[in-house]
């Protein structure tokens, strides 16, 4: 190793600091930095930092331990297996800042894990590239916290996951923030998965692509609450779904798209609801949005109502521009079309309500099907 620093039992405060003008390597990790002591674990970088063998940084806090803080204020970290590896069993919260270039060659830019007794997660990228061969950021929460990503920077993940987010245990919410960049998987371009015991929320300000599966793909699993995903700018391209949502948890599901988006094997927006979740709202408030089959796929098993508003083009090549299925349990299903066109190879508007409420579609732009 580049750096070894080990505390045992007995020791507090695990601190490593490095200057702009340093560089680190380790023929196995850059920096190996592991807590058995009672207390925090912080780590600052600002120069090159290379683990040959391993991972170009390894941080543990072990069950005594409290924090863990990486804080990478420029430079490039680099491992052959992980850029940054961090797990944290103790009872404080695990953050990660990076400020530069994290490279893992053969598996994840950043790895997080927060155990059962931690406090929450929070990777926050604000320049540069984080880079894995399978996923740019993986992040594992099982603690009795959150977990918080937010990107400014480029995310990729070159044979997996952009994003690959989950939260399990006594986890709560998930919150995934794109300010800025792009974020590209080979399969995913962000995945998030929540049985946590809260909601899920995902906001994105840039491109996100995925080359074989779904540029979002949103679960929540039968502890969480509701799910929103706000498209605010930019791009979602998935190579089956631009933005997947199932929700088999007990909220709500919401999706608001503003810019372009476009499935190229299924449906630009997918969105279910499974019999424990409620509503269904989707919001298109500008930008284009398509898919190979239909481009807004909607299927309401909850006890909830199904809303869509569209503005702009909505277009399904091979199906329907809007397909929507509400099973016994659901209420209201209202498509209201302010301007733009819907249009489908089969329908321009599909719905069927086997619900308890009433359906309300109202146009005022062009709706077209092909044929019937």
């Amino acid at each position: 190793d580049g750096i070894f620093a080990y505390n045992l039992p007995s020791a507090k405060d695990l601190n490593v600091t490095q200057g702009a003008n340093s560089i680190v390597t380790g023929g196995t990790n850059g920096i190996n930095a592991q807590n058995q002591g009672s207390g925090a674990t912080t780590i600052q970088t600002a120069g090159t930092v290379i683990g040959v063998n391993n991972d170009g940084m390894y941080v543990s806090n072990m069950s005594n331990g409290k924090d863990i803080t990486i804080t990478q204020t420029s430079g490039s970290i680099e491992g052959n297996t992980t850029g940054i590896f961090a797990i944290n069993q103790g009872s404080g919260a695990t953050t990660i800042v990076a400020d530069g270039n994290v490279t893992g060659k053969t598996q994840q830019g950043i790895y997080a894990e927060s155990g059962n007794t931690t406090t929450g997660l929070s990777i926050t990228q604000n320049t540069g590239t984080v880079q894995g061969d399978a996923q740019g950021i993986l992040s594992y929460n099982t603690g009795y916290g959150a977990t918080a990503i937010t990107t400014s920077g480029n995310i990729k993940g070159i044979t997996s996951d952009g994003i690959l987010a989950m939260n399990h245990g006594s986890s709560t919410d998930m919150n995934i923030t794109q300010s800025a960049g792009s974020i590209v998987g080979q399969v995913s371009g962000i995945y998030a998965e929540n049985n946590g015991s809260g909601s899920t929320t995902i906001t994105t300000d840039g491109n996100i692509t995925a080359a074989t599966s779904r540029g979002i793909y949103a679960l929540n699993q039968s502890n969480a609450q509701n799910m929103t995903i706000t498209q605010n700018s930019g791009t979602i391209f998935g190579g089956v779904d631009a933005i997947y949502a199932l929700n088999e948890g007990n909220g709500s599901t919401t999706i608001k798209a503003l810019g372009d988006l476009r499935g190229d094997d299924q449906s630009g927006i997918y969105a279910k609801n499974t019999a424990s979740a409620k509503d269904i709202i989707i919001a298109q408030e500008s930008g284009n949005l398509s898919g190979k089959v239909n481009g807004i796929t909607v299927i309401n098993e909850g006890s909830g109502i199904s809303t869509i508003r569209t503005v702009s083009s909505v277009v399904g090549d091979s199906g329907s521009g809007i397909h929507v299925t509400q099973k016994s349990t659901s209420k209201d299903l209202t498509i209201t079309q302010t301007s733009g066109s819907i249009e489908g190879n089969t329908t321009g508007i599909f719905a069927v309500n086997q619900g308890s409420g009433s359906t309300t579609i109202n146009s005022a732009g062009i709706i077209k099907g092909n044929s019937a």
